[in-house]
């Protein structure tokens, strides 16, 4: 079993200037990377924002909070926790399968429940069915090709309140009608807290390769090769 990178809690995008700033360093996926604070905040309260390449086109943003049990990082204590969190639309495999993804500055992977996850947390929500896309293969879990004889691994990435366990998938994957061939972890196994409770599906890390599994995990990195986003 290939041991994923131990990470504190999931830097789930809670803070819009964070979005801002990382976009906007990062070549701007999000057309609100470039407005002014109180015009982008206008934007996402509304549900919408723009999202920019070579061309325009639009996405919805969802805002919500959300509330779990958790230790505070001053006492191990259990306690109520609220975050708030944005997330949209992410479309994988052909035909496309839609889910609901919230937006993660703190890691480079994508994360979505797998069709043969029976945990709790993944049967509450959408899950990846290899069967129905035509241009899935597997992967190793570093991206590269499965050699003949041998079994594919699987990641477990743990986070500072539960885990992901997975096999690793590659696939078209689509933001809106930016679209790149990559990476990504169908969960085999999620733990109930905190992601039963979660309202989105997975996690779409926004950060570059070396904070994902390989440089084929990275869709920004992935977008980029395939020059969907201007350098």
């Amino acid at each position: 079993l290939a041991q994923g990178v131990l990470v504190p809690e999931p830097h789930f995008l809670t803070d819009f200037m964070s979005l801002k700033r990382y976009l906007a360093k990062h070549a701007a996926l999000l057309f609100i990377a470039a407005l002014p604070a109180d015009t982008a905040a206008s934007l996402i309260s509304a549900g919408r924002a723009q999202v920019t390449s070579r061309t325009s086109m639009s996405v919805a943003l969802e805002r919500k909070s959300y509330r779990f049990q958790g230790a505070t990082l001053l006492s191990t204590a259990s306690k109520a926790v609220h975050r708030t969190a944005y997330f949209g639309k992410l479309a994988i495999g052909t035909p496309p399968q839609a889910f609901s993804v919230v937006f993660d500055t703190g890691s480079g992977n994508l994360m979505v429940p797998g069709s043969d996850c029976q945990s709790a947390a993944c049967l509450n929500h959408e899950r990846f069915s290899e069967d129905d896309s035509t241009t899935v293969r597997q992967v190793m879990c570093d991206g590269s090709d499965i050699e003949e004889g041998s079994e594919a691994d699987e990641v477990t990435i743990t986070f500072g309140t539960g885990h992901i366990t997975g096999r690793c998938l590659e696939d078209k994957m689509c933001i809106g009608a930016l679209c790149a061939r990559g990476a990504f972890i169908a969960s085999t196994d999620e733990s109930r807290h905190p992601f039963a409770s979660f309202t989105f599906d997975g996690v779409l890390g926004l950060a570059l390769d070396t904070m994902a599994q390989g440089p084929s995990f990275s869709i920004m990195s992935r977008l980029t090769a395939g020059n969907q986003l201007a350098k």
